[in-house]
């Protein structure tokens, strides 16, 4: 599915993506979904892509942490436990990085929309198996 407009009305597109990103962020912590959609429309080149996702990753969960901080959920103890989960997380973007210059734009555009379905199916069975 299309959706040409993102390229003809840029500016509502950066409110509507934003908005849909902050939303999902704020709900139920995962604003890539409306991030990669975004991406995808705009043909961005994987690289740009990864980078973008990266940054937007990287300033979300710092926000967190400051916030989780604040309130004393986040703690020193929490920082050590969770730290093979950071090395799992490192270890898989380098793997990542080195698979990227192999994957033609296409597939990695297929990729992703196969990935973003598998996300949005997830998210929507969350939903009904909470209720």
């Amino acid at each position: 599915m299309s959706m040409a407009w993102v390229r003809r009305k840029p500016k509502l597109a950066y409110a509507v993506f934003g908005l849909a990103g902050g939303i999902l962020a704020g709900t139920v912590n995962v604003m890539l979904p409306a991030l990669i959609i975004f991406a995808l429309e705009l043909g961005l080149a994987p690289t740009v892509m990864v980078q973008t996702f990266n940054f937007c990753f990287l300033l979300g969960k710092a926000a967190q942490m400051i916030v989780f901080a604040g309130s004393g959920v986040f703690t020193f103890a929490t920082f050590v436990a969770t730290l093979p989960l950071a090395g799992v997380a490192v270890g898989a973007g380098l793997v990542g990085m080195a698979v990227r210059d192999r994957v033609d734009a296409d597939t990695y555009r297929g990729w992703l929309r196969v990935v973003l379905f598998g996300m949005s199916v997830m998210l929507v069975g969350q939903f009904f198996y909470s209720q």
